[in-house]
């Protein structure tokens, strides 16, 4: 949890769902922003959350 910061919906990185639902459009946006955002806020590899995100999107 400590790299997605609490960002809403941050479990469904790791639970074995797709997010290309109607119902997850909003989530998805959510993580999509923190993927975008975090690298410049808080420097770091977020890789591996990207790559989570792809999978399910």
């Amino acid at each position: 949890m400590l790299p997605t910061k609490g960002t809403y919906g941050w479990q469904f990185l790791f639970a074995d769902i797709s997010l290309r639902r109607g119902d997850f459009h909003e989530v998805a946006g959510y993580l999509q922003g923190m993927v975008d955002v975090f690298p410049e806020l808080f420097p770091g590899d977020y890789t591996e959350l990207r790559d989570r995100l792809a999978e399910r999107t």
